[in-house]
């Protein structure tokens, strides 16, 4: 059984102040999880930084210790999340949850259920606050994987369960998106990053059919901690993301 506790961070180096931003990452063990977690942890306004995750032994002790709690649970489990929510004081909410390489049927409904979890959470007049960013993909929601020759349709029928889990997922937070920014990158790689990202529309061809991590996670902090407040919101926004092509 997954303990309920959590792990707290009392010596986390971040220069906190009472007037920082806290994070709650739910999937910070993954992947692009981890990448967000590094680029919060060097952000100039040092939000506190919170994870919802079964297993922390997936981070390394320096991760770990980026956190200033890591709360043990599952981010499937409503309850857990709302824990996990009142525990952290979260601002914002990053899901970034995923099956890694698996394609099958059965193992493609996680995005869906943990959407769903987080949604129905941050309806609570206790969360009315919260803003969340959902990491789906480009090819869901409406949106199409343009390649050329057919080969985008291939892809999205080789790929049909994990668009489906993607498509649930972003419609569970189809009455939240006052306050949801669903970011839909193209196929994620792990390069060198430091490489321009574009934005691209849900009809268009992209200039390139790779997204970097870490440019991906970099992005995502510039629009929730950077954004000018003298123009349009980062928020009810549904964005495809791809790295500009190589010149």
């Amino acid at each position: 059984m997954v303990s309920s506790s959590s792990i707290n961070n009392s010596d986390q180096t971040t220069a906190s102040s009472s007037s920082s931003k806290s994070v709650l990452i739910i999937g910070a063990t993954g992947a692009l999880g981890q990448q967000c977690l590094h680029h919060l942890s060097r952000e100039v306004s040092a939000p506190k930084i919170h994870i919802l995750c079964r297993n922390p032994t997936k981070l390394s002790k320096s991760q770990q210790a980026m956190c200033a709690s890591i709360v043990l649970g599952d981010a499937r489990q409503q309850q857990d999340v709302e824990r996990a929510l009142v525990g952290s004081q979260a601002d914002y909410v990053f899901l970034i949850t995923g099956s890694g390489s698996d394609l099958s049927k059965k193992a493609n409904s996680i995005r869906q259920v943990t959407g769903q979890a987080l949604a129905e959470t941050l309806k609570k007049s206790a969360f009315q606050h919260v803003k969340a960013v959902v990491v789906s993909s480009n090819g869901a929601g409406g949106s199409k994987i343009i390649v050329g020759l057919g080969i985008g349709a291939m892809i999205s029928r080789h790929l049909r369960h994990v668009m489906k889990d993607h498509d649930l997922q972003e419609l569970a937070f189809a009455d939240l998106m006052d306050r949801t920014l669903i970011v839909r990158p193209t196929s994620l790689t792990d390069d060198k990053g430091g490489k321009e990202l574009v934005e691209f529309g849900d009809e268009e061809k992209g200039p390139s059919i790779n997204a970097d991590r870490s440019d991906v996670a970099a992005w995502i902090c510039t629009q929730v901690f950077h954004s000018n407040p003298k123009s349009s919101s980062p928020f009810g926004r549904k964005v495809n993301l791809t790295n500009a092509r190589k010149h």
